[in-house]
């Protein structure tokens, strides 16, 4: 594809669940992916709950209005599972829907591994980056003339968030 084509550097993140639903061919080709050396992996939390409603009426997601608790189990469950699935420590995460509350950072200063958090909270020592550049317009539909109308040279980096299975 373009990424090995143009010799570009990419992420994919991965959702835990995927991992114990996933069957051999899916865990060796994610294992190829970061094998290659043009992806890294990334904790996209275990299940990708997003705008749920609780028992109370409230509105969550796995990373927002969520428990503290809850969602440390959720990060160290991905975790743990791309330590015994494929091997890897994770460094990098990123809540789905970009959804995060003060819980998620908290959660995040008890896990080590993770020094790169994704659309986070201003979080020293841990890196954030910055939602520097759309190329979905909604997501899951890529537009590169509105990419390019708003893009920013000036940036010292460029991270685009994109949904190729929803493509």
């Amino acid at each position: 594809g373009i990424i090995k084509k143009k010799k570009i550097k990419a992420n994919l993140g991965l959702i835990g669940t995927s991992l114990e639903k996933g069957n051999s061919d899916y865990i060796a080709a994610v294992k190829q992916l970061a094998k290659n050396g043009r992806f890294e992996i990334w904790n996209h939390g275990y299940d990708h709950v997003l705008q749920q409603d609780g028992d109370a009426g409230e509105v969550y997601s796995e990373f927002q209005n969520s428990a503290f608790a809850y969602q440390k189990d959720h990060l160290l469950r991905t975790q743990r599972l791309a330590k015994s699935k494929l091997g890897m420590v994770i460094h990098t995460f990123g809540a789905p829907g970009n959804r995060i509350d003060v819980n998620t950072k908290t959660a995040l200063d008890d896990i080590a591994d993770i020094k790169v958090w994704y659309y986070g909270l201003p979080d020293p020592p841990r890196l954030v980056l910055k939602r520097m550049g759309e190329l979905e317009f909604p997501a899951g539909n890529p537009d590169f003339e509105q990419f390019i109308a708003r893009y920013q040279p000036e940036n010292d980096y460029i991270v685009l968030q994109l949904h190729p299975n929803m493509w």
